[in-house]
């Protein structure tokens, strides 16, 4: 073992101590059966499993068929359906708090050295009142795909080679306008179906200062038809209309995107690392084309959007059951002195290697991260990254290292039904040179309130 992993091994083992006494090598005195409702890793779950049980006399962890869905989990909590650790997204966890339906973890967390190593952002969104209600699952955070292979055919690099991607979305157009003149390629592509259109253009919007969704009085209004959101809308409208620089079809699906991506018939679109992830996986890009750059600024500001999910316990269990709940969640994500610190770290190095050899996926898009610096295997992992990137890294070194970005959650209410009327919206712009952006936008705030917020209020 080298004398950095044993370093690292060492901190690890000395900050879970106190989670080797919640359970340790003991049994708990009687049949427990615990029922998980998350999404793993199948080709390991089944080890964890047993070496879990094994030091765990009496307790039983079943894994249980789960998908989160809203319209049906109050009632699973109410007739005790709901698994005992489940996992949820970001957007629904302070309802959940709220509501009670989520245990309150905050010893749990302080007695495995957790409580003070989770990103700021993602503890303000899980916690209330000092209490902490989630453990992090998966972070994602959106910025602009930039096609290096392009932007070097179109002469928009430095002196290194090294893509100028655009800091605003006024340098957007120009960027896009331009690749289109030089390249004959498409400088911008936008979905448009599938909600993916909706889900971007929020983003878009929220650069222009808009506010899809605003509480009056307790009710829930549309806030969206104003100014600012038609001229969201009229960029696209203009890039279609008047520069030829956004994509000529009018359907386009993620899928569309990411194909025209990876054909080198498009340079620019919005995307996310977990998204890049899969597109390398499945073939349509390399990871040596990838540029990501921060989201442009827009007239209110540079916001983006972050998003991914969070494990929550059953708020309804004993705390007996959820002590063992969570100390099984630690076990099985890594987190506690149970498990062999050293393994755990050569195991991530392997994973890394395996990873970068197969070229399954990209590595060293960062980003924003479930936990802060003082995690004790972070620096690890950061080496591990750089050594075995399969980026480079100045293609993505505005993403990595953005610090004047606005980080927002999806819109808290009515979301994916949004996202498709928005889709309508951006459908009829580019559809018609003519369209009144105003009008469309007018329309759609006007549905979305009697269609769909005025039945939530």
């Amino acid at each position: 073992m080298t004398n950095r992993i044993k370093k690292i091994v060492f901190m690890i083992t000395a900050a879970a101590i106190a989670a080797s006494m919640l359970g340790g090598c003991g049994g708990t005195g009687g049949n427990t059966v615990i029922k998980i409702g998350y999404v793993t890793d199948k080709s390991t779950i089944n080890e964890h499993i047993e070496s879990f049980e094994s030091t765990h006399k009496g307790v039983k962890i079943i894994p249980v068929e789960w998908e989160y869905d809203p319209n049906t989990f109050s009632a699973m909590v109410e007739n005790g359906t709901l698994p005992d650790i489940y996992d949820t997204h970001f957007t629904e966890v302070q309802k959940l708090i709220d509501e009670g339906y989520a245990a309150d973890i905050t010893q749990e967390l302080k007695d495995y050295n957790l409580f003070n190593r989770i990103n700021d952002f993602m503890m303000e969104n899980i916690s209330k009142n000092g209490k902490v209600y989630f453990v992090p699952r998966t972070v994602y955070s959106m910025g602009l795909y930039i096609n290096v292979h392009l932007f070097q055919e179109a002469g928009l690099v430095d002196e290194n080679g090294i893509p100028i991607a655009p800091d605003s979305f006024e340098e957007l157009r120009q960027t896009a306008k331009l690749i289109k003149e030089r390249t004959g390629k498409c400088g911008f592509v936008f979905p448009t179906t599938d909600r993916y259109g909706g889900w971007y253009f929020t983003v878009l919007a929220w650069n222009y200062g808009v506010h899809f969704v605003e509480e009056d009085n307790g009710e829930m209004k549309a806030s969206f038809d104003t100014p600012e959101c038609a001229d969201a809308l009229r960029l696209l409208q203009y890039m279609k209309w008047k520069d030829g620089s956004l994509q000529t079809e009018t359907d386009v699906s993620n899928d569309d995107v990411f194909a025209m991506i990876g054909k080198n018939e498009a340079a620019m679109t919005f995307a996310q690392n977990v998204q890049l992830d899969n597109a390398v996986k499945s073939g349509l890009i390399v990871p040596q084309n990838i540029g990501l750059a921060k989201m442009p600024r827009g007239p209110a500001g540079r916001v983006s959007m972050v998003g991914g999910g969070y494990y929550g316990i059953n708020p309804n269990i004993t705390d007996e059951k959820k002590r063992i709940a969570f100390e099984w969640l630690m076990y099985d994500k890594g987190y506690t002195a149970d498990r062999d610190a050293e393994k755990e770290l050569e195991q991530m190095e392997n994973s890394y290697r395996e990873k970068y050899e197969k070229n399954d996926g990209v590595i060293g898009i960062t980003g924003m991260q479930l936990w802060n610096d003082s995690a004790a295997n972070s620096s690890f992992e950061d080496e591990l990254i750089a050594r075995y990137s399969n980026v480079n890294p100045d293609y993505v070194s505005s993403f990595n290292n953005a610090s004047d970005v606005e980080y927002r959650l999806e819109e808290p209410v009515c979301t994916q039904e949004l996202y498709k009327i928005l889709d309508e919206c951006i459908l009829r712009a580019l559809e018609d040179p003519n369209a009144d952006c105003d009008a469309i936008i007018a329309e759609a705030n006007q549905k979305f309130q009697t269609s769909l917020l005025d039945y939530e209020n």
